[in-house]
């Protein structure tokens, strides 16, 4: 297990908070980014943040160094009992104060084994699919979270729903937070998470040229992990569409900002939409995003497009065009959406967690 540690100014922390979370072509980068806006918060609130992430997040690695987030690289089978096992070894390492974990691959089993660790556990969960869950809190930052049944022990904490979806610092108190909706659309942006493994970006494109649209800037972000950035240049090539492809984006909350619509998918991205206001389109791209996009659409917060393997280039162009032409329903769908999301979930988990402490393990250095 190697560890890469970042240059932080020396301060006094309150607390290590170990973060267990991967990212790659076929997961994305979604788990880190949650992951990162809590330890964001845990940082604001004096503590320390340190991330075992597997092989192959590559740029997503980087960003966590940028702020101030040491790294310790996997070397076991992500999931694995040696993957506990590193953990547990990295925890007493650190003398974490907490453990995170946010990921598919810990199962049950995976986290009855941290127990051992003897620190307390959070796990970040999107469907309450495991038989049981042997951690001290549950985060489920999504809509519908509360009508999930959660097999915890009596003394868990379960912190459910938009309250506490997690955003990254950039997002809390961004200058564009009460933006007025621009009469007319002038820019649209297209972005399908971190990784995209089914090309959706390359069929919304298509979608987009079947509007005939004009005088519209269409931006296009490449997430760190797509592997389609070389079949959607070409496919550009062919589609007469004013497009800026943007990969490695060092702020995502001023693109979004600067969009009139955007067309996401129903991760991480289309609650930084929501808390800015921005009226989405939204698909599923994973089964973990289908009760997000129905239910945004049925909150009246997106359209929601559904499956993405459900969709039609004709479908996708007929929504795009009616929230381009309804300034009404565009100014509807942005204020149910910054209603929904305000920004602090992050910080809430970070006192829910202070709360725990004090209660449950005094004896834990806690976030002051």
């Amino acid at each position: 297990m190697k560890v890469v540690t970042a240059e932080a100014p020396e301060k006094e922390h309150a607390g290590v908070l170990l973060i267990r979370a991967d990212a790659g072509e076929r997961i994305g980068v979604g788990h880190v980014f949650r992951c990162l806006a809590l330890a964001q918060a845990w940082q604001d609130a004096g503590g320390r943040a340190v991330f075992l992430i597997a092989p192959g997040a590559g740029q997503v690695a980087t960003t966590l160094r940028k702020e101030n987030i040491e790294i310790a690289t996997l070397s076991s089978i992500p999931g694995s009992s040696t993957d506990a096992k590193e953990l547990i070894e990295l925890s007493r390492a650190v003398a974490a104060s907490w453990i995170v974990i946010d990921g598919y691959d810990f199962d049950s089993e995976y986290q009855r084994q941290l127990r051992d660790s003897k620190v307390p556990i959070v796990v970040i969960d999107d469907l309450g699919s495991l038989p049981a869950y042997f951690s001290n809190v549950v985060v489920n930052p999504n809509l519908g979270a509360q009508e999930i049944r959660y097999n915890v022990s009596r003394d868990a904490r379960l912190l459910l729903g938009t309250e506490y979806t997690l955003l990254r610092r950039e997002f809390r108190g961004h200058p564009a937070l009460n933006r007025p909706i621009a009469t007319k659309v002038r820019n649209i942006l297209i972005t399908m998470g971190g990784a995209d493994p089914d090309n959706v970006t390359g069929t919304i494109l298509r979608s987009v040229a079947a509007t005939t649209l004009s005088r519209v800037t269409i931006n296009v972000v490449i997430g760190p992990n797509n592997r389609h950035e070389r079949e959607i240049q070409m496919l550009l090539e062919t589609l007469s569409l004013h497009v800026l492809l943007k990969t490695n984006v060092p702020a995502m909350s001023d693109l979004i900002a600067k969009a009139d619509l955007c067309i996401t998918a129903g991760g991480v991205t289309c609650w930084e939409c929501a808390s800015l206001g921005v009226p989405m389109l939204v698909l599923a791209i994973a089964a973990n995003q289908v009760r997000n996009v129905q239910t945004l659409g049925k909150l009246d917060c997106a359209l929601s497009l559904g499956c993405a393997d459900d969709a039609t280039t004709d479908g996708i162009a007929s929504a795009i065009l009616q929230l381009v032409h309804e300034l009404a329903l565009r100014m509807r769908l942005s204020d149910n959406c910054r209603r929904l999301v305000d920004g602090g979930g992050a910080a809430r988990v970070v006192q829910q967690l202070k709360a725990y402490t004090n209660r449950y393990f005094p004896l834990h250095r806690e976030v002051t």
